[in-house]
């Protein structure tokens, strides 16, 4: 019976996290996705823990939040990964490993920041990461992240035509 509720409500997650924003069905639905969450379903516990973090979830306990959102981060789902690394930037810790999770989401954000990091870290002579870095910032800036079209605006002059294509070959690569 159990594992029957648990493969409905895994199909369904899409119309539990629908019946949350219904004032009528609200409850309901936070149950749903509490007992999806904890069946161990990794997308439930994580969308508990934004619902949680956003005060709409009052029901679960920050303890069980946190620990979601800590399996989350294991479990490599982007928007986690991207939430993890905003902690560690406003720590000053180290947050590449966390951002190149995030960019396999193509989170913007992530792309932006990962640019902006591996840029601020990069020496003159280390010219693989530095591509890499504006290419980062330049795919951001393409798909029309608005800080990173700001910051692409600021790096475009002082880039030969040259280095403008080395950029968009390896963009090219990291969209592959």
């Amino acid at each position: 019976m159990w594992l029957a509720l648990v493969f409905v409500l895994t199909l369904d997650l899409v119309s539990i996290l629908k019946s949350i924003e219904n004032p009528a069905t609200r409850d309901m639905g936070q149950r749903d996705l509490v007992a999806l969450a904890r069946s161990g379903d990794a997308r439930a516990q994580w969308q508990a823990v934004v619902l949680s973090r956003g005060g709409r979830l009052a029901m679960l306990p920050v303890k069980q939040a946190e620990a979601w959102f800590r399996k989350a981060v294991e479990a490599e789902l982007p928007e986690a990964c991207l939430v993890a690394a905003r902690i560690e930037i406003e720590a000053n810790r180290e947050a590449e490993a966390k951002l190149r999770c995030a960019v396999k989401g193509n989170l913007l954000e992530a792309e932006y920041l990962l640019g902006r990091l591996i840029l601020s870290r990069t020496a003159a002579e280390d010219e693989a990461d530095r591509f890499e870095g504006l290419a980062w910032v330049a795919l951001a800036a393409k798909a029309g992240y608005m800080p990173a079209q700001r910051r692409w605006e600021i790096l475009v002059p002082e880039l030969t035509a040259e280095d403008l294509e080395r950029v968009e070959q390896k963009a090219k690569k990291l969209r592959l």
